[in-house]
């Protein structure tokens, strides 16, 4: 017999670490995705493609280039 101890059936087996990290990265890749879509979205509506607007923003934000 060996001794160290046995685990009783209220103690988790495994880590809870291991247990929930695909949840984890799912939701980590879905705000990604959702966070480029929205930037896209921006981009897209304040016609950002166009350096003349980029630093019409700016600068209406007061954000020096």
């Amino acid at each position: 017999m060996t001794d160290q101890p046995r685990p009783s059936n209220n103690e988790p087996t495994a880590l809870p670490e291991t247990r929930y990290s695909l949840g984890l990265r799912i939701i980590a890749i879905y705000k990604a995705i959702e966070t480029v879509g929205m930037l896209l979205a921006a981009a897209v509506s304040f016609h950002l493609e166009r350096q003349a607007n980029v630093e019409r923003l700016c600068t209406g934000l007061g954000i020096s280039r």
